[in-house]
């Protein structure tokens, strides 16, 4: 950086100065090169890793809707279940107080 600063300043011989920014980009190309070869397969499996846990977590929020639709539908049909258990209770006390009735009216 010091090489840059020094060529645009006008402190540096054109010439020297101009080979050593090329040899200070090279070697950080160079050095750059080194750190994304060395990193890129990790980054890479990390990113579909990631990847892999956002559709787990996704379809586990669709299992949660679903499930919450089944909850309020079952207990939609447990209502109606209840109420005609106690229209079927109704109509079977009707019954027991015919029959005795029947047999009443039937004995006399």
């Amino acid at each position: 950086m010091s090489i840059a600063l020094d060529i645009l300043a006008g402190r540096s011989p054109r010439g020297k100065g101009q080979k050593d920014l090329e040899k200070q980009t090279q070697r950080l190309e160079k050095d750059v090169n080194k750190i994304v070869n060395d990193y890129h397969l990790g980054f890479n499996n990390s990113i579909q890793t990631f990847s892999g846990i956002v559709t787990d977590v996704t379809d586990a929020q669709k299992r949660v809707n679903q499930l919450k639709r089944d909850l309020l539908e079952a207990r939609h049909f447990e209502q109606l279940l209840r109420t005609r258990r106690e229209g079927l209770s109704r109509l079977w006390t009707k019954t027991i107080e015919y029959k005795e009735m029947n047999r009443l009216l039937t004995q006399m």
